[in-house]
């Protein structure tokens, strides 16, 4: 107020002092009963941060707990497998019967391949022993693979070197010896060892470039095109060289003496590019021919008019110059 008491009076209209604020009487309790926590700082807790708690349990986010769980499956695995393979010994199976130099191994088999499709294949290469098909322990089913015994040892080398790759069943198979008995150290492909695996179901690596070429002669493409549209035979001369009757037969309508179709009623996206050629004037196939050379001489109008020895001013009389020389 004391600032306004300097200002002039008419200013000091312009701010009155405001009224005082009514009183309401409070909803619950009055400012001065009002009762509330009181405010202190933190620096009295800063030594219990520094005390670690016993029963905090820390929080696991999914991505921590599936990169561990992963860990601790694949830990898991290693141990099995290294237990499986101190146990696995073929030499001692009961299962294996019969001279390992003389039994073949047959891979890849489809799953409703018996022993006696086993046997009906193989016994042409001579008398077989023993057959037997690898199943499961539970279910039954077969796991994709055998063995095949025979009585002499060349009888198996002859299926060994003849039926690797032979249709059973319309699948195809992959022969080999059987390592297990006749290879030290040898493990199957489930204990981490073996020759095969799944890479002939994949895609090859190694793509032929550009697009498969159609059959047919000159690379697939049609030596004469719109000829399919005209109703005539599709087939051409074997060396690709000579059109088909019809098509040489068109050429005679252009001169209007032989009948026939004329061109100027097709579509000109169905004729050929050297149809269009065959058109043109041969001057103009010429001059395309012919190289650009420049040509710095006066043109051919001014030589034979003698206009080539007048210099800027003496042509173009009509624009101020001085009359043309005329020559006799």
């Amino acid at each position: 107020m004391a600032e306004l008491e300097r200002l002039p009076p008419h200013i000091q209209r312009l701010f009155p002092e405001c009224p005082e604020p009514r009183y309401l009487e409070p909803i619950d309790y009055a400012p001065e009963d009002r009762r509330t926590q009181k405010i202190s700082g933190v620096s009295a807790y800063m030594e219990l941060l520094k005390q670690p708690d016993s029963e905090y349990v820390p929080t696991e986010s999914w991505l921590v707990k599936q990169q561990r769980e992963k860990r601790l499956k694949s830990e898991r695995q290693k141990v099995t497998q290294q237990e499986r393979k101190e146990a696995w010994d073929p030499k001692k199976d009961d299962k294996i019967v019969g001279d390992p130099f003389k039994t073949l191994f047959v891979a890849r088999l489809a799953f409703d391949v018996t022993e006696n499709d086993l046997e009906e294949h193989y016994i042409k290469f001579g008398p077989v022993k023993h057959v037997r098909i690898v199943r499961d322990l539970k279910s039954g089913k077969s796991n994709g693979y055998g063995f095949v015994e025979f009585q002499e040892e060349d009888d198996f080398r002859k299926a060994f070197q003849m039926t690797n790759g032979s249709i059973i069943k319309g699948r195809k198979v992959v022969v080999d010896v059987e390592r297990g008995r006749t290879v030290s150290g040898w493990l199957p492909r489930r204990l981490g060892g073996g020759k095969g695996g799944r890479h002939y179901t994949k895609e090859s690596e190694h793509k032929p470039l550009g697009p498969p070429m159609p059959p047919g002669g000159a690379g697939g493409r049609d030596l004469f095109p719109g000829h399919r549209d005209r109703g005539g035979p599709r087939s051409r001369d074997p060396r690709g060289s000579r059109p088909p009757e019809d098509y040489r037969d068109s050429f005679r309508g252009r001169g209007g003496g032989r009948g026939g179709r004329d061109f100027r009623d097709r579509d000109p996206r169905d004729r050929d590019p050297r149809d269009r050629d065959r058109e043109r004037d041969p001057r103009d196939r010429d001059r395309e021919r012919r190289p650009q050379y420049r040509d710095r001489s006066p043109p051919r109008r001014e030589r034979d008019r003698g206009d080539f020895r007048r210099g800027p001013a003496d042509r173009g009389g009509d624009r101020g110059g001085r009359e043309p020389t005329k020559y006799y």
